[in-house]
């Protein structure tokens, strides 16, 4: 759990909206398709090489949206309001 709420603060803080949240905050993945190109790694995304973001998207929503974690970091005095989803 310390973890997760980490992972979640530093996240936010990072995007510098921490302090800032919107009702709704999204978090989206990209990903690359390519089709009889032999070279294609080469043309995927530098950072993730190619791979989805979709899963890392979904596993931080399911960590900012849990009631344990939004409890351990309201203790540590970075609240996210009930309504933000």
């Amino acid at each position: 759990m310390p973890e997760m709420a980490s992972i979640v603060q530093r996240v936010l803080e990072d995007l510098g909206i921490g302090e800032r949240l919107s009702p709704l905050v999204l978090v989206i993945g990209h990903g690359s398709i390519s089709l009889n190109n032999p070279h294609e790694s080469a043309h995927d995304c530098g950072a993730c090489g190619g791979g989805r973001g979709g899963p890392n998207a979904r596993a931080f929503a399911q960590m900012a949206n849990d009631p344990r974690v939004r409890g351990r970091l309201a203790a540590e005095g970075f609240p996210i309001d009930d309504a933000t989803w």
